[in-house]
């Protein structure tokens, strides 16, 4: 029997997911070359090229399968996601409109209109589109850490605790939520609360640098409380971790590194921009000098982590808050 325009698209789709793209291109144009209107095919085709880089090549499957199907709200949630990684987020967000007018209850379209908004720095309308994502499948994977990482840029921290319990609740093996739920924690002075969730990136993050970085707050939560954990066997542990930046933050942290040392390999970039690891050392340095007692030097290294305008950077934030905790004068 005789390879229908489906037959081929199926085997297309078999083929990307075994990484064959040449053979998928090849089953993708026979598709087309037996049924010249086959939206769906144009679509997939698409997709497999905007998955690979070819932007571009993915919007003229897109715009052929709505000439094709202008009803098709797949057709134009998918060239919106294209015209998005092109940096075109105003169109990006008219192609999503048009899908969602074609399909109000499109999740996916509303996720990937939030995630353009979010992009034009239009967090409210990120946030609404998010929320109605929510209403309509509340089990989408990872809708609610990306509402919670707009509330915490927002200050709004107890709806990013709660939007990071709700995607906790659905991927408890998460790392990265752990670790910004431990920073909502730490902003609001739940430091119990802190430690609880650092001590779960520790035991499960995938990426050593996370890890490192939770070893360390937890270390500075353990001294904030008054529970000092084993200095030596923190030293020790540290003098075992490979030459880089976290271990001179280790030695540092551990009393091994005068903080004027400490300070001057910041300088040094390794394997991070000197910006940025001037922002953490700036940071750790003032926390050292806080469980010392030194409020004013503290501010005053807090003050500098600010000035390094590594707004993105975890320690950033936890620096500000730390400035709002510690009295005036």
């Amino acid at each position: 029997m005789a390879q229908t325009a489906k037959d081929f698209l199926e085997s297309a789709m078999r083929k990307l997911q075994s990484r064959d793209l040449a053979g998928a291109f090849a089953d993708f144009d026979q598709a087309i070359a037996l049924d010249p209107d086959f939206a769906d095919a144009y679509i997939q085709r698409g997709i497999a090229r905007d998955d690979n880089g070819d932007r571009d090549g993915a919007i003229v499957e897109y715009n052929k399968a709505i000439a094709i199907a202008p009803g098709s709200p797949e057709a134009y949630r998918n060239r919106g996601i294209a015209k998005r990684g092109k940096g075109d987020f105003a169109g990006a967000i008219a192609d999503h409109d048009k899908a969602i007018a074609l399909r109000p209850d499109y999740t996916a379209a509303f996720i990937a209109r939030g995630l353009a908004k979010q992009d034009r720095r239009d967090f409210d309308g990120a946030v609404a589109d998010y929320s109605m994502a929510i209403s309509l499948d509340p089990e989408f994977p990872g809708i609610h850490r990306r509402r919670g990482e707009i509330r915490m840029d927002q200050g709004d921290l107890d709806g990013a605790i709660s939007d990071y319990d709700q995607a906790i609740a659905r991927q408890p093996d998460e790392g990265d939520d752990y670790l910004i739920r431990s920073t909502a924690h730490c902003l609001k002075g739940n430091f119990e609360r802190e430690l609880a969730d650092l001590e779960k990136v520790m035991a499960i993050h995938k990426s050593a640098k996370y890890r490192n970085m939770a070893r360390f707050r937890r270390l500075l939560g353990l001294r904030r409380l008054h529970r000092e954990e084993n200095r030596d066997a923190f030293a020790e542990e540290v003098g075992a971790w490979p030459e880089g930046w976290p271990k001179v933050v280790g030695e540092f942290l551990g009393g091994g590194l005068p903080e004027e040392k400490f300070l001057a390999r910041a300088e040094k970039a390794a394997g991070q921009t000197p910006s940025e690891q001037r922002c953490e050392a700036f940071y750790y340095a003032g926390m050292m000098r806080l469980l010392a007692a030194d409020r004013s030097g503290a501010r005053a290294l807090f003050e500098k982590c600010l000035a390094t305008n590594e707004h993105y950077s975890l320690e950033f934030g936890l620096a500000q808050a730390e400035l709002i905790r510690l009295p005036s004068g």
